[in-house]
């Protein structure tokens, strides 16, 4: 595969990620309202992606290095579309919780993106290649 269509499907990887983070946002009010969710459950269910995230980055780090960062990506990419689908087919608080924390899990595949540019790329291209990463935030 080319460099440039690598470094797309990376940016789409990380950018998918990032809304994983963002897409909710607006969807508070109403999932307040819906479950019956206190500002503090509200908190909580906006920090379990980060937290996901903060605890698992390393995890899959070290799992893509032992077993190659194409397969990682793969995997955490269905995995963040399958938490999409559960969280919005969420029927109850503790479903809702899964879902986000299990899509704060598949969506550590950052650095996983980042160091599969450091692999793919060389040193005048990594520049470009991890400003790509920047731009899909």
């Amino acid at each position: 595969m080319k460099l440039k269509n690598r470094l797309g499907v990376i940016f789409t990887v990380v950018f998918i990620d990032f809304l994983g983070l963002s897409f909710i946002l607006p969807l508070y009010p109403e999932l307040a309202n819906r479950f019956g969710l206190s500002t503090t459950a509200v908190a909580l269910l906006a920090a379990s992606y980060a937290l996901m995230q903060f605890l698992f980055s390393p995890v899959l780090g070290r799992i893509s290095d032992k077993i190659g960062r194409q397969p990682v990506l793969a995997v955490t990419s269905l995995g963040t579309a399958a938490s999409f689908i559960f969280f919005g087919l969420s029927t109850s608080v503790w479903m809702l919780f899964l879902a986000r924390i299990l899509n704060g899990i598949f969506g550590s595949s950052t650095a996983v993106a980042q160091a599969y540019i450091a692999d793919v790329t060389g040193k005048h291209e990594r520049t470009e290649g991890m400003g790509i990463i920047a731009a899909a935030f």
